[in-house]
């Protein structure tokens, strides 16, 4: 076993065990170094047995490893790991990505859980806790987007989340216990010409957990009639807002305030596919980012669920399971 990697990540998980326990060791005597000493031997064993069973299972070298992050993340009293084993890979503007598979490694062996299919991964994982669960994320980089690979440790084995490879995970915009995903796609012009849809775009998607249900869900939408999202907004959505020559594709409501206006119209020898969000808790019309805007449409057709697995459908009066 070559030692440059392992020198590496053992001083590292030192550091971090030093700086854990540099308060509690103050003015203690040898009893305390020594535990201390005796804490960081075990976790060195720990990682270096991880990372040998990892390299043996990808039949991989210390430096294929391109990214390794570890823990309990069961809170079994067992350490795993997760790690990006491959080369290095450029993206956009010179950033250093992973052209790499994701392993785990734990008490129940080790697994190849995924590779890359986009530029490559990032070289690093982010950390969601929710509901105490741990998620972390790996992002496949592409050329406009990020899609976002989520797993988590339960009894041992690396399980993958239900809301797992569908756009970008965001979950610094609304707070403890809920999160975002970023959706790209090309849907905001049908071409007659070539028959198909074209013109990209990027929407959110609302998710929060129930602490009720102990479960994830999707603040999904349900089906709104003009009359009823009339009174949810205040206004006539629809008679105010939609073109004169537009057809109604979809209206529905969420259950976090959104009503959620789809239409479409002719337009240069094709259809444009365009929408409207109101929240009605902020009073305004909004865009794809929840933050309020103007009465110019919005280019794309909002799906009410993006992950109908998990979809909660609000219980408002006149609104209903889409």
């Amino acid at each position: 076993m070559k030692k440059k990697l392992f020198t590496l990540l053992i001083c590292a998980l030192c550091a971090v065990l030093v700086m854990g326990c540099g308060d509690s060791s103050k003015g203690s005597g040898d009893g305390d170094d020594a535990s201390t000493d005796s804490a960081i031997e075990n976790a060195e064993a720990a990682t270096e047995a991880l990372v040998a069973n990892l390299l043996e299972a990808s039949d991989a070298k210390d430096s294929d490893i391109q990214y390794l992050c570890h823990g309990d993340y069961d809170g079994d009293g067992a350490e795993d790991a997760f790690a990006l084993i491959g080369k290095p890979s450029e993206g956009l503007d010179g950033e250093t990505l992973a052209e790499a598979a994701l392993w785990f490694s734990g008490k129940s062996g080790c697994v190849k859980l995924g590779e890359s299919v986009g530029m490559g991964f990032r070289p690093a994982s982010r950390e969601m806790k929710i509901g105490g669960v741990n998620y972390l994320i790996f992002d496949d980089l592409f050329v406009t987007q990020a899609v976002s690979h989520v797993w988590y440790v339960s009894n041992g084995k690396a399980r993958e989340a239900v809301f797992s490879g569908l756009g970008e995970v965001v979950t610094d915009l609304d707070g403890e216990d809920k999160f975002r995903i970023m959706d790209s796609s090309y849907d905001s012009f049908y071409d007659s010409d070539i028959g198909s849809m074209v013109g990209h775009t990027w929407k959110h998607y609302y998710f929060y957990y129930d602490s009720s249900k102990k479960k994830i869900f999707e603040y999904a939408g349900g089906t709104t009639d003009e009359n009823v999202a009339a009174k949810l907004c205040g206004f006539d959505i629809v008679g105010e807002l939609m073109p004169a020559d537009a057809n109604i594709e979809s209206l529905f409501t969420r259950g976090n305030g959104m009503v959620v206006l789809n239409f479409s119209y002719p337009s240069g020898g094709g259809r444009q596919y365009c929408h409207y969000i109101y929240d009605f808790n902020k009073g305004s019309l909004v865009d794809d980012t929840g933050n309020p805007t103007g009465k110019t449409p919005l280019d794309g057709t909002c799906l009410a669920s993006l992950c109908p697995k998990i979809a909660a459908y609000p219980d408002y009066p006149g609104v209903n399971k889409y």
